[in-house]
């Protein structure tokens, strides 16, 4: 927040910066399909004992570029995921996340977090290829496979 300082202002500057964590090795090179995400996905969130939501950050082939845990403890709000977008300069994304009970179906809010996320997504220019949840059990539901992201460019009204 800006400070009055007698006729002039003191504002506080920021600077942001990406720090690696670790390198996640996984078997594919291209996210060609929703197996191919899941795999990245159970790497991630295989040991988790709560929801966790992760980001696969995307070049304009598909091929990750980066991989962040987002959220614990269940979906949040688009602008979570989506900032892990902007700040790995991403093309496109996939999201997913776990269901400890061990049934990949996705829920309501599921599917309601994928559609306003998909709207989002696609404001900023940077599209969600799909929405991936996967189980303990090496299970996975793709929200793509599902029919539930259509391809069709979400309409703005005038």
């Amino acid at each position: 927040m800006a400070e009055r300082l007698g006729r002039r202002f003191a504002v506080p500057v920021y600077r942001l910066r990406l720090v690696r964590e670790r390198v996640l090795h996984y078997a594919v090179v291209q996210c060609a399909s929703a197996h191919h995400a899941a795999q990245i996905l159970h790497a991630e969130l295989d040991d988790c004992d709560l929801e966790c939501v992760v980001v696969v950050a995307l070049n304009g082939r598909n091929v990750p570029v980066a991989v962040e845990m987002v959220a614990m403890g269940g979906l949040h709000a688009p602008r979570d995921v989506l900032k892990t977008v902007l700040l790995k300069n991403a093309s496109a994304l996939i999201v997913g996340h776990n269901h400890i009970s061990g049934d990949p179906a996705p829920s309501y809010e599921d599917i309601e977090f994928t559609r306003i996320l998909k709207q989002a997504a696609e404001l900023l220019g940077t599209p969600l290829v799909d929405h991936v949840i996967v189980s303990p059990n090496g299970k996975h539901t793709s929200m793509h496979d599902l029919g539930l992201l259509d391809s069709a460019p979400v309409r703005r009204e005038a």
